[in-house]
């Protein structure tokens, strides 16, 4: 059995079904870990996380792996952070482990916790699923399907990582294997036309689905993957952009790559009402936006806002109970934001955590800290930090 816990962005779940295809498996589960971790059975299993909170989790990922006994245990898109780095050390006592991220490590002994049964490939100039890419072709794993040099492409276009050298290197190589991945979509809107690369558009599909259904949207996500992957290839991905109307043989021949085309029809209508509707609060040093909305917008919303200083967004409409969900983004102001975020943690006492990259970060706040306290705690981390 192949087990794997993901994150559940476009990097995370399209990392998760080339995994896949290396073993030569066809057929997995799809499990949203924020609310169901019972062990399941089967030829493969994927535990999607990090909607919320991002990392695995020790006793979680533990109990799975006990009930499963799998032959092999991928950790992707899931930062090396303590907590993650631990929980795959542990798993790697009963299976083998490897652990493929492009975060910044905020653990320095990253490398250290490489052994005979944990291999830690941590690479920032990329993106997971591109370091999936390369971690096929060096293994002697590159499966014989076109597919799998496409998902790179989408994994790397959703975690916006093209410009990065390493990402740069595999789209060349994927360009030379599949030169569709550089066709562009035509669609005209207004009697003004737009274009834009195959996979980028797919890349937002699945990017939207853990916008408006956080984890259980990833499920959705990734059973794209495979309807792609096992039934329409290419040909149905061109089918999905057309304009939503009345094509019900695709929702009926393929119902969750509909759906995710719906999900991105009702995000694009519903993005602006939630630009238009945020308040926050602004410091000679940080600006943070407060929003209460049901879906993960906050990412997309600080990046629309950033500008000369850090933009964060904290939406207490998600669904946890005692956490809202945190994004920031750097915009041009060049400040390394995951130092900001281990600061920020270190100076509220754990009620603001999480990480990301220099130019974008996620995390949570706790629901108890008043208003006033996140933006304080942000501004003297943002002061720290320069």
């Amino acid at each position: 059995m192949i087990l794997v816990f993901t994150h559940v962005d476009a990097d995370g779940v399209t990392a998760a079904r080339m995994a896949l295809m290396m073993e030569g498996v066809r057929e997995a589960e799809a499990v949203p870990m924020s609310e169901d971790v019972t062990p399941r059975s089967g030829k493969a299993v994927v535990y999607l996380t990090g909607s919320v909170f991002f990392g695995l989790p020790l006793d979680e990922s533990m109990l799975i792996v006990r009930a499963l006994s799998p032959e092999r245990v991928y950790v992707l898109d899931l930062g090396t952070t303590r907590e993650t780095l631990e929980a795959a050390r542990a798993i790697s006592s009963l299976a083998e482990v490897v652990l493929i991220d492009h975060h910044p490590p905020d653990w320095e002994a990253a490398k250290a916790y490489a052994s005979p049964s944990l291999k830690v490939i941590n690479v920032p100039d990329n993106c997971t699923a591109g370091l999936v890419y390369e971690y096929a072709k060096e293994n002697g794993m590159l499966p014989d399907d076109p597919l799998f040099a496409l998902f790179a492409a989408v994994g790397i276009h959703g975690d916006m990582a093209a410009d990065k050298d390493g990402a740069k290197q595999v789209l060349d190589e994927v360009s030379k294997q599949l030169p569709e991945v550089g066709w562009e979509v035509v669609q005209t809107f207004n009697h003004r036309e737009r274009s834009m690369p195959l996979p980028v558009r797919y890349s937002r599909f699945l990017n939207t689905a853990r916008r408006v259904a956080y984890d259980y949207g990833a499920k959705v996500a990734f059973l794209s993957l495979g309807e792609i992957q096992d039934y329409g290839g290419l040909a149905l991905l061109e089918d999905v952009f057309n304009p939503r109307g009345t094509d019900y043989t695709l929702e009926a021949r393929f119902p969750y790559t509909a759906l995710l085309r719906r999900w991105y029809y009702d995000w694009l209508s519903e993005r602006e009402k939630v630009l238009s509707s945020m308040r926050g609060i602004s410091t000679p040093l940080v600006t943070v936006y407060f929003l209460d909305h049901p879906w993960d917008v906050g990412g997309y919303a600080a990046s629309v806002r950033a500008s000369s200083k850090p933009t964060f967004t904290v939406n207490y409409g998600c669904p946890d109970e005692d956490y809202a969900v945190l994004h920031g983004r750097a915009g041009r102001s060049k400040i390394d934001l995951s130092a900001v975020m281990a600061r920020a943690e270190e100076i509220s006492a754990g009620t603001i955590r999480g990480g990301g990259h220099p130019e974008a970060v996620g995390g949570v706040v706790a629901r108890s800290l008043p208003r006033k306290d996140v933006v304080r705690f942000l501004h003297e981390a943002v002061a720290a930090t320069v």
